[in-house]
């Protein structure tokens, strides 16, 4: 049985018609490296993000 603990939310940019596929929204750390954002609920993803996401 899947829980919502089961899901994680990735923020991406607005998706459009036509588009074959969605980019995520990375961020650097301090140390100059990429890093993919991650949440594991709908609401800690739009605080982290706004409310543009999902």
């Amino acid at each position: 049985m899947r829980t919502a603990a089961d899901s994680t939310y990735i923020p991406s940019r607005p998706l459009r018609a036509g588009d074959a596929e969605a980019i995520l929204e990375l961020r650097r750390t301090e140390e100059g490296q990429l890093a993919v954002l991650a949440y594991s609920s709908l609401g800690l993803l739009v605080a982290g993000c706004g409310e543009e996401q999902p």
